[in-house]
Parts: C-alpha cells; structure tokens; sequence
C-alpha cells in the first residue's frame, strides 16, 4: 500500500508542477503582461543609456534577457510573432536609410 501511495503523490506532485506551465499558454492576459513588460523595461532601458548610467543599462538587458525567456517558454505563437515583426521592422528601418541617403546624395 505505501509504494501504491507514495508513487500516487509523486504522479500529483509532478502533475502540479506541469499543470501552471499549460495554464500560461492558454492565457492571453498573462502574455500580453510579459509583453508590457519587455516595452517597459526597454524604455528604462533606453532613458538609462541617455543619462549614461551604464551599470543600469547593464542590469536592464539582463532583466530583459530573463523576460524574454520566460515569454519564448510560455507565450512560444506570440514571441514568433513579435520576432518576426521586429525583423521586420529593422529590415524597413534599414530600407529606409538606405533610400534617405541615396535620394538626399549622402547629405543625411
């Protein structure tokens, strides 16, 4: 009875710990929160690089980079997505200074 017990509680201890990591995925407000709070942080991020505090900038990449992570791991549809649409913006962004540079005849 006590190994029918015992492997019993191991098969709901692990099921408990599973469980939370489904319910994220299913959760759209969860990752919409994750979201808010990569913009956030990178906008603190960015107001610590124009007051040259580099120690604050270090520590809000690297609060960035465990965010990012827990968003990939929990919300993998929506960070595919926000990926995508950050190359793709980069890749316009490029375009378009290229296009500036080449119409204005190196003036900007």
């Amino acid at each position: 009875m006590r190994p029918a017990a015992s492997l019993l509680s191991i098969v709901l201890f692990s099921f408990a710990l599973i469980a939370p990591a489904a319910a994220f995925a299913r959760n759209p407000a969860h990752c919409q929160n994750i979201a808010k709070q990569l913009v956030h942080y990178d906008a603190m991020k960015v107001r610590a690089h124009e007051k040259g505090e580099d120690l604050w900038v270090e520590r809000y990449e690297a609060h960035i980079e465990r965010i990012e992570g827990h968003f990939a791991e929990r919300c993998p549809e929506l960070y595919a997505d926000q990926m995508a649409t950050q190359q793709f913006a980069k890749m316009v962004k490029s375009a378009a200074n290229a296009a500036l540079s080449y119409l204005t005849l190196g003036a900007y």
